[in-house]
């Protein structure tokens, strides 16, 4: 009797524990480009971020260019 009941305890530990979650990860490059007016210094660009960092770079152009990395990442179970 001691002999199945340590197999059949040693299955029902194993089946209980939880398998590790695994990390699931989304990614979207996102390119825009807005034609700057006559008068430029008087335009505003109001960029609203909810999380991580922004990087501005200046050129002689006539356009803003908005590149967005955008990465979204979870665990599931």
């Amino acid at each position: 009797m001691k002999r199945s009941l340590i197999p059949f305890l040693a299955g029902v530990v194993l089946s209980c524990t939880q398998a590790s979650a695994q990390t699931q990860e989304f990614k979207e490059q996102i390119v825009k480009e807005y034609a700057l007016k006559k008068n430029a210094t008087s335009s505003t660009l109001a960029i609203y971020n909810i999380n991580g960092s922004i990087n501005v770079e200046g050129y002689a152009g006539d356009k803003v260019v908005l590149e967005v990395a955008k990465t979204i990442s979870g665990k599931t179970k």
